[in-house]
């Protein structure tokens, strides 16, 4: 079966931001080594690795490096370095933009989902000249990805049965637990550990390494 054939009867897509719909990881990367600049703690040759909860990152900075960093002023100051990257120098995904084009011309609603702040999302969008019909984020509605609650809540929300939605992911973690609810899992290919590529190709109902693979 065609990988589009899967999806025809999906009225709304909710799709996670960053390693999904965008390539964001050295912009991650890039305005965290310039928080640590400005806020005086860099070192030279400090290995930056990217994790999936920017609280462990800092967690693993502090541990490694003896350091005693808090969050709350890391993540003020993260946002405020990482917001003109997003704006000038954050690029979709392979066939993202097309992607968009046309679902949105086939009557299909986009969601995002991000693990981050709003604000990253809506600079990306601007910038490509898109507008999704909402944006779901923990710190906005107080629920976790973890264990998929905030898709279950973004579901409810919008007023779609789960058989009618489609969830575009990279991390499993994050949807393992919503496999059994009734929509449509497609997982996104971004260099993952080779444990997580595999767990997310098993849990997946469609695994992609680009957008276009879902254009009918």
């Amino acid at each position: 079966m065609e990988k589009y054939e899967l999806t025809q009867h999906i009225k709304a897509y909710f799709i996670d931001f960053d390693r999904t719909l965008v390539d964001s990881v050295g912009i991650e990367r890039k305005a965290l080594i310039a928080t640590l600049k400005e806020l005086g703690v860099y070192q030279s040759g400090m290995e930056v690795e990217h994790q999936n909860s920017f609280k462990e990152m800092i967690k693993n900075l502090n541990s490694e490096y003896g350091l005693s960093l808090d969050f709350d002023t890391v993540d003020k100051v993260f946002v405020r370095q990482a917001l003109p990257l997003y704006e000038t120098e954050c690029e979709l995904k392979g066939g993202a933009r097309e992607f968009w084009l046309w679902a949105k011309q086939s009557g299909k609603r986009i969601y995002i989902i991000p693990l981050n702040e709003s604000q990253f999302v809506q600079a990306v969008l601007k910038r490509y000249g898109l507008e999704a019909d909402g944006i779901y984020t923990r710190r906005d509605t107080g629920i976790h990805k973890r264990d998929g609650a905030l898709f279950l809540y973004a579901f409810s929300d919008t007023g779609y049965e789960p058989s009618e939605c489609a969830v575009i992911e990279d991390y499993p973690h994050y949807i393992i637990s919503i496999k059994d609810s009734g929509c449509k899992i497609i997982g996104m290919f971004d260099g993952q550990t080779e444990d997580e590529v595999n767990l997310l190709y098993d849990i997946s109902d469609i695994f992609i390494k680009d957008f276009r693979e879902l254009i009918a």
